[in-house]
């Protein structure tokens, strides 16, 4: 599940875009400037990102090959395809473009990943078949990655935040955490770790259940704590009703749903430059949720109200998968600034 469905087991989704919201939030502008795709482009969304010259990169895991479109939205092409020989994918789950415009692709089922130009060639494959496995990756500096692994026990499971060098070998670990699981009952929130990379080389990451989010360089070293100056949402009865309802029906009946009485803090965050986006559990309106937004170094944080979800967030601009009225996804890049600024 991706980031941004995960908000939508605290509140449903009417969809509406434009407009000026307020509702208890810092009143923010949004502009609809583009739509990606038609009725038949995408079979699944897994993955986007954009480059330097603004072009956006799509990954669909179900074709098993990357979109890439121009900034005025025109389709110039694809990368990849299904299979297992060179720039062929065969279960890609994640992408990113770092730095030097550079595509690089997960690959569980080729237990690679790939590294490729913005035209698709190939400049390196690394093996990851005797590494952990990923559940994310995002590049830093100096050919290191970070990623989640997540292992399960007898007892429940074991997450960790690790950094890879190009060979894949462990360099170091930023988190560790443990879960226990009742054989009678399933932990609905669970601790887990998010986690984001800002600039080239220091890592943002936090358990969503605490207080705050530690900045660390690639080896580990805290480098500065952050403060999270927003409240944590109760979670009520209707929202048991609903999670139950739409994630967790036709379990077995001696299972046990586990609510704890508060929402995480968080369900994600996105980064871009020095820049950091919480979306939270906190109720908005109908058509829409919280996000809290807040500067490195700064520790203010502005509260916006914003529809469609981001999925990529940029200054100034950030995109959403949304699906049109036939139920077909599309990308949209939606622009905004905060009123009076």
């Amino acid at each position: 599940m991706k980031p941004s469905q995960r908000l939508s087991l605290a509140c449903l989704l009417v969809a509406g875009l434009g407009g000026v919201a307020r509702a208890g939030g810092q009143e923010v502008v949004t502009r609809e400037e583009m739509t990606f795709g038609t009725a038949t482009t995408f079979s699944s969304i897994r993955s986007i990102a954009v480059d330097s010259k603004n072009n956006l990169y799509v990954l669909d895991n179900r074709a098993a090959n990357i979109k890439v479109f121009g900034a005025d939205g025109a389709l110039r092409g694809t990368i990849g395809r299904k299979g297992q020989g060179p720039g062929e994918f065969s279960v890609p789950v994640d992408m990113e473009i770092n730095a030097k415009d550079e595509v690089i692709v997960y690959d569980i089922g080729n237990h690679r990943i790939s590294i490729l130009g913005g035209g698709g060639n190939i400049l390196r494959e690394l093996s990851t078949a005797k590494s952990p496995r990923l559940f994310s990756i995002r590049a830093l500096a100096g050919g290191l990655f970070v990623g989640n692994v997540i292992n399960h026990t007898p007892d429940g499971q074991v997450e960790e935040l690790l950094v890879f060098d190009e060979r894949m070998a462990i360099r170091a670990r930023l988190a560790k955490l443990e879960s226990k699981v009742d054989s009678q009952g399933r932990d609905i929130y669970a601790p887990r770790l998010r986690y984001g990379v800002i600039g080239v080389s220091r890592v943002l990451w936090g358990n969503w259940l605490d207080d705050k989010v530690f900045l660390s360089d690639p080896q580990g070293q805290i480098e500065e704590t952050i403060p999270l100056r927003f409240r944590r949402e109760e979670i009520t009865e209707s929202d048991k009703e609903l999670v139950t309802k739409r994630f967790f029906e036709g379990r077995p009946p001696d299972i046990e749903l586990i609510f704890p009485k508060f929402f995480p803090y968080y369900s994600m965050f996105l980064t871009a430059g020095d820049s950091v986006l919480f979306g939270t559990f906190e109720r908005g309106t109908p058509a829409g949720h919280y996000y809290y937004r807040c500067k490195i170094g700064d520790k203010n944080f502005s509260k916006v109200l914003l529809n469609p979800d981001p999925v990529l967030f940029k200054e100034g601009t950030y995109f959403s998968t949304v699906e049109d009225a036939q139920g077909n996804l599309t990308v949209k890049r939606i622009g905004y600034h905060l009123k009076g600024r």
